[in-house]
């Protein structure tokens, strides 16, 4: 058993398009990475195409944005959850900050 704070997680800012994504990865395996996000405040991240081979979900914690796989595009705000599937093209946008809860899996 351990307890880690979020704000003594390693991170790092990663550009996007336009402006940038704080990922704080608490596990980061082969198959499995559970980590924060901040997205900054009038972004869109990650840089254009981002797709990986795990399946992914977020749990929206605050602020509200969009998410797009290039067919569609979801609104969403706290509370929802975002299930995405491994090598779904995708990308956020917000004009708030937003923070979410991050886990990808096979």
């Amino acid at each position: 058993m351990r307890l880690t704070h979020e704000m003594d997680i390693g991170c790092e800012d990663r550009p996007g398009q336009k402006g940038f994504v704080r990922a704080c990865d608490l596990l980061d395996e082969e198959n499995f990475l559970l980590g924060v996000r901040w997205i900054a405040p009038d972004s869109t991240v990650p840089k254009k195409p981002h797709r990986h081979p795990l399946k992914q979900a977020n749990y929206v914690i605050e602020g509200t944005g969009t998410v797009t796989n290039g067919l569609e595009t979801l609104s969403f705000g706290p509370g929802d959850i975002l299930l995405m599937d491994g090598n779904e093209e995708h990308y956020f946008t917000t004009a708030s900050g937003i923070k979410m809860l991050e886990i990808r899996y096979r």
